[in-house]
């Protein structure tokens, strides 16, 4: 590309044009010139050979060869031939060259340019015949230098025309560009002017219309250029007044200060804020720089400017917080700025400071909170654990003991229960005090939390220097207090782990303390215990425990039990709930009871969540295939669901068995776990309800369940803890929570399924509540999957279950309901005494049973005004006096006898029953 100016590049490319039409026209005309000299050449040597052929002819005849030399060199003196040679006949041979002593060969032609050329005609050959006899031949080569003279003539005549033209015509375009291109330079100098920040600048407009377009253009440009300086020139004036205006108002102070490159400072900008924090005036920081940093208190000048030196070196921002001296207003200030090196070698800082006074004081008070008991004042488990690995490292520097002793009361509850939470913390805060009192300065005293407490006593030479120590610990706390008005004592249990001896680990030396005080409670309280290594035993099985559980899952020792669930009603299967169990290989068939509570909290308990999640798809799946087209619910433990990608991963568990239908697979959370957090497992609960999956919460009614709980988690179904179940056919209670949480299942209208269902009457019972679904062993026992098949084929529901369901008990009858089945019960325990399958005989006091109970109090108050009520007392007490004539017989060894008289029992039985329907028709209840 060629660089520079216009002009020179116009010049340039006039060359770049010329010189190559030049050296053509050179090239074409020396072409010509040497065609037309070929022919020319050869015209004139036949010439030549015609004129001197006689001439030689005569002379060889006669053999007169110095007259053919002669006739040769006159030739080769004119200079028209380079070479002149006469060959024998058979050309071979020289008989005679010409000779010549001067050139001719363009003598006025430079010798390097005539060898460049390089010409050279061809050689022309004529024989030299007499009398039909060829004698010689003579070989003629013509001389090129002419030619190379005329062309270097016509070469230079071209180079002279050609040089004056392109003289000529540049000196005509060098006019023509000064006069066009004047405009444009004078464009190149405003836009120059312009860029250099002279917006008044412009350029004068031209004669050439493109070039005056140009003009025109800059110059609307730069008029705009300057509107525009002037309205940004106009908002800079005004930010400027808006931005001291903030700096004004702004609770920060700024400064711009310059430290000098020859040594001393000072500052070019301070804020009205900056002044005021460190009392000084804008005239005096101007004035005497070095009035500032006497405002900082004499403590912290040194630690500032060594950090200022620091951010220097660096350059890095500074940051540093630290105290006024004192007096001032200001307690605390915060300074944060930016060193920038200047190329003159002065440090530019620009720095804002504020007032920290109160972050300060709110810190101090954060970290009262945060290292300090709120209700106590003493140390709380956060400064606890660092003042135990301080006390570690004193004890083992000094070679002496650390006593870490776990404190708890004995009696407290008894006491915040009667006088109020208002007289138990002023209990705890008056334990506290007397434990800081009872112990030396060096010692730490710690509330772990509720009526718990940890000591730290360091420094002891002797275990019987800790012995007394700790007893005194006691006996302060055992003195007596007056609470409320009221004279009560507490005692305290302690556990002691002692360093060395014990571990080295913070932690552990707390379990061990931990541990240690349960001892001492279980060996009567109000004492001391030192830990026992032995304590571990029971550590060390868990660890041994949850290494088998890791074997197991590894070697296939797990197993899927399945326990059916029918509809009562209907007498159908409803499906079937999966239950984990373990095949030990030492301890046979565990059952979840047995590991589950001890690995709850570990890792492990997530690993068997999974395996149990991934065996009940692969079971639907299986009888799918089979036929089987039934529900199966999982146990999964909360910790488990509440993981943030439990949906995520269920999803791809469902994908992985694309056969079964999500809906068959139901989830059960044990409501106590789901309590941990409901929000949560609420969303958890949703999500995977997209998908789906049915959701159950297990062990309904053992976890404060509440409404706003019930409502918040969308659990379809509720399942009745079996310890209700189980009992209700004979307390009242448990009777009167399972048909409470029948009741909330038709409110919320959720699903209800009873658990722990034993018996016949259990499910009758269950029917007449309202309640169709259930399971348990008075249906079918879990079995394996080997065994779902044929346990399918040939079950069959109870037919009283049907006949019970057409039987409602209102709410005021199911006392009597409870009555009728304690009754049952009382004579299946006698008639187990009888057979020899329980120990000992159920109670014999007609008054005291549990259908003796009801009967004097509920009963009478319900139904002692009816006549059938009479009847039932007088049944009773026939039953209860041949009750204990039975009993006597099988105490006596007559039990042959005492069973042969059973029926006699029943019938009575039968009768008190009959009586007992007869008791509820007559209270106007039946349906």
């Amino acid at each position: 590309m060629i660089r520079g100016s216009l002009r020179r590049r116009l010049f340039l490319l006039v060359l770049l044009a010329v010189i190559p039409a030049f050296v053509l026209h050179v090239t074409v005309q020396v072409a010509h010139d040497m065609g037309a000299a070929q022919t020319r050449v050869a015209a004139a040597s036949r010439d030549l050979a015609a004129a001197i052929t006689p001439l030689l002819e005569s002379s060889l005849v006669v053999g007169d060869l110095a007259t053919v030399q002669e006739t040769l060199d006159n030739v080769m003196g004119q200079g028209h031939f380079r070479t002149l040679r006469l060959m024998d006949a058979g050309g071979e041979r020289q008989l005679v060259a010409g000779h010549t002593h001067r050139t001719m060969d363009g003598a006025s032609t430079p010798a390097w340019f005539t060898a460049w050329l390089g010409i050279r005609f061809p050689e022309f050959r004529f024989p030299v015949n007499v009398g039909g006899t060829t004698y010689a031949v003579l070989v003629a080569e013509p001389a090129a230098g002419f030619l190379a003279t005329d062309i270097w003539q016509r070469l230079w005549t071209a180079i002279l025309l050609w040089s004056a033209t392109l003289a000529l015509g540049l000196v005509l375009l060098d006019h023509l560009l000064r006069r066009s291109l004047l405009p444009l330079e004078e464009l190149g100098k405003a836009a120059h002017r312009l860029g250099e920040g002279d917006l008044d600048c412009r350029a004068p407009v031209g004669d050439v219309p493109e070039l005056a377009a140009t003009a025109r253009a800059f110059n609307r440009m730069a008029d705009k250029l300057a509107e525009a300086n002037a309205r940004q020139e106009e908002r800079i004036r005004e930010a400027t007044r808006e931005l001291e205006n903030l700096i004004a108002r702004i609770p920060a102070g700024v400064y711009k200060m310059r430290m000098l490159a020859g040594g001393g400072v000072r500052f070019d900008y301070v804020s009205p804020r900056w002044c005021e924090l460190l009392e000084l005036t804008a005239e005096e920081a101007y004035r005497e720089p070095a009035l500032a940093l006497t405002r900082l208190h004499p403590e912290e000048q040194d630690a500032f400017l060594r950090l200022n030196e620091e951010a220097m070196a660096g350059p890095t921002p500074l940051r540093w917080e630290g105290r006024l001296r004192e007096g001032m207003r200001a307690r605390w200030i915060c300074i944060e700025a930016t060193p920038t090196p200047l190329d003159n070698g002065d440090i530019l800082w620009n720095g804002i400071q504020y007032d920290i006074s109160t972050t300060k004081a709110r810190e101090a008070e954060l970290d009262q909170i945060a290292h300090f008991d709120s209700l106590t004042g003493v140390p709380n488990r956060v400064l606890l654990a660092d003042r135990l690995r301080q006390a570690l490292a004193q004890a083992e520097r000094a070679e002496t003991t650390l006593a870490v002793c776990y404190l708890d009361l004995d009696g407290f509850k008894p006491v915040n229960d009667a006088l109020g939470h208002e007289a138990g913390d002023a209990l705890l805060v008056e334990i506290a005090r007397r434990l800081q009192g009872a112990v030396r300065a060096g010692d730490t005293v710690a509330r772990m939390g509720g009526d718990e407490f940890v000591l730290l006593l360091a420094g002891m030479s002797r275990v019987e220097d800790n012995d007394d120590a700790l007893q005194r610990i006691l006996d302060a706390v055992q003195a007596p207090f007056t609470m409320a008005g009221q004279r009560i004592a507490v005692s305290a249990s302690m556990g002691v782990a002692l360093h060395p001896g014990d571990q080295t680990d913070p932690d552990l030396l707390l379990r061990h303390a931990d541990q240690a005080m349960y001892l001492a409670k279980q060996a009567g309280r109000g004492r001391f215990v030192y830990f026992d290594p032995r304590m571990e035993e029971s550590a060390r099985q868990h660890r041994i425990l949850l290494q088998q559980v890791r074997t197991g899952l590894a070697g296939n020792q797990f197993e899927l039990y399945f326990e059916p669930k029918v509809n009562l009603r209907l007498g159908a299967v409803a499906g079937f709930e999966a239950l984990l169990r373990w095949r030990h290989p030492d301890k046979g068939l565990l059952l979840p009871r047995d590991f589950l509570p001890l690995i709850e909290d570990h890792e492990l308990m997530l690993a068997l969540d999974d395996w149990v999640l991934d065996g009940a798809l692969s079971q639907l799946d299986a009888w799918r295939r089979r036929g089987i087209d039934l529900p199966l619910s999982v146990n999964v433990a909360a910790r488990q669901l509440l993981r943030g990608d439990f949906p995520t991963r269920l999803r791809q568990r469902l994908a992985r068995h694309d056969g079964v239908p999500p809906e068959r697979l139901e989830i059960e959370v044990l409501e106590a776990e789901a309590l941990a957090d409901t929000a949560r497992l609420a969303q958890v609960i949703r999500e995977c309800r997209q998908l789906g999956v049915g959701f159950a919460l297990d062990d309904f009614g053992t976890g404060y369940s509440s409404l706003t709980y019930l409502k918040q988690v969308p659990a379809q179904t509720l399942k009745i803890d079996q310890s209700f179940v189980r009992d209700m056919l004979t307390d009242a209670n448990d009777l009167a929570i399972v048909e409470g949480v029948i009741g909330l299942t038709d409110v919320f209208r959720r699903q209800v399924i009873a658990e722990g269902v034993e018996t016949a009457r259990h499910c009758a019972l269950l029917l007449r509540l309202g309640c169709e679904l259930a399971q348990g062993h008075g249906i079918a026992r879990p079995m394996p999957a080997s065994q779902v098949d044929a346990w399918l084929a040939t079950w069959r529901p109870d037919p009283t279950w049907q006949s019970a369901g057409e039987t409602d008990w209102p709410r005021e009858e199911l006392t009597l309901l409870v009555a009728e089945n304690n009754h049952l019960a009382w004579v299946d325990a006698l008639t187990s005494f009888l057979d020899g399958h329980a120990p000992e005989p159920p109670e014999d006091d007609p008054a005291r049973c549990r259908f003796g109970l009801w009967l004097s109090g509920h009963g009478r108050g319900r139904y002692g005004g009816l006549p059938a009520y009479q009847a039932v007392g007088e049944l009773h007490d026939r039953i209860h006096e041949l009750g204990r004539q039975l009993i006597a017989l099988a105490q006596a060894g007559k039990r042959g006898e005492a069973r042969a008289r059973l029926p006699e029992l029943h019938g009575l039985r039968t009768r008190l029953l009959d009586q007992l329907r007869k008791l509820k028709d007559s209270a106007g209840s039946p349906r």
